[in-house]
């Protein structure tokens, strides 16, 4: 089943260890941390140890990609469960040819330091 998940995504994730923050866009919740796990073009997933974050929330997370600091929408596609904290992975909400292109870059340079 894992390889089935695994084949749906259009794009190539990679991993993408950082602390960072992220709000939800609903008014009332205040700025929580959490830790990222991966990204890719469309999106990324990361943890936090909060069980605010819901399916369907929308949210503004911050994050370092090689120089360039970003502020993106992120619409929350699964939370779950691991050991004590909530994984949550998103969609980016909106299209950003230039968040894309940074991230294509970062994916091949990872690649790259890999082989």
């Amino acid at each position: 089943m894992a390889n089935d998940e695994k084949n749906k995504r259009k794009e190539e994730r990679i991993d993408f260890i950082q602390a960072t923050y992220y709000k939800i866009m609903d008014g009332e919740s205040g700025i929580d941390e959490c830790f990222l796990n991966n990204i890719s073009t469309g999106g990324l997933s990361f943890d936090t140890r909060e069980k605010q974050v819901k399916i369907g929330d929308e949210l503004i997370i911050m994050y370092k990609i090689g120089t360039h600091l970003r502020r993106d929408t992120l619409k929350i596609k699964h939370v779950y469960k691991i050991f004590n904290n909530w994984r949550c992975g998103g969609q980016f909400a909106d299209a950003d040819s230039e968040r894309e292109q940074m991230i294509r870059k970062y994916i091949e340079h990872q690649n790259a330091r890999q082989e």
